[in-house]
């Protein structure tokens, strides 16, 4: 998977280990080092930023694109006047058609989001384990 930022989504990040880089050294020099495993939190935590910036687009619209769907699915009445005079096809009145509409919406996004995450876990768990052997390979 490639990996492409913006600056403005690399700031935080940067931000955020330069300001924790600067409190671990003021801690030892007073003598109360951080201990390695907070560091590898640290570090942790930095990386799960990075990947939701790097997924926040997709998430972003998967979670308008739901409130869209539930605003239809729920409506008590049809949100395009025209379309409520319009011939009906199937026989089905406009707020019907509408909720079966946001109903195919989330189905659709429910699909999509899964496929996506389980291809992107996938992608992910198969990079972790190609750094493990080349860790091991290097111990050796």
């Amino acid at each position: 998977m490639g990996w492409s930022f913006e600056p403005t989504q690399l700031v935080p990040v940067v931000l955020g280990g330069v300001l924790y880089t600067r409190r671990a050294r003021t801690l030892a020099r007073r003598g109360r080092p951080v201990p390695p495993a907070k560091i590898a939190a640290f570090g942790l935590g930095l990386a799960v930023l990075v990947a939701a910036f790097e997924l926040g687009g997709l998430a972003s619209v998967w979670v308008a694109g739901a409130a869209l769907a539930n605003v239809f699915l729920w409506s008590d009445h049809p949100f395009y006047e025209p379309y409520v005079d319009a011939p009906r096809t199937w026989g089905l009145s406009a707020l019907a058609d509408q909720r079966a509409g946001g109903g195919v919406m989330l189905v659709e996004m429910m699909f999509v989001g899964a496929v996506v995450f389980v291809v992107l876990g996938l992608r992910w768990l198969g990079e972790a384990e190609q750094r493990q052997r080349r860790l091991e390979a290097r111990g050796a």
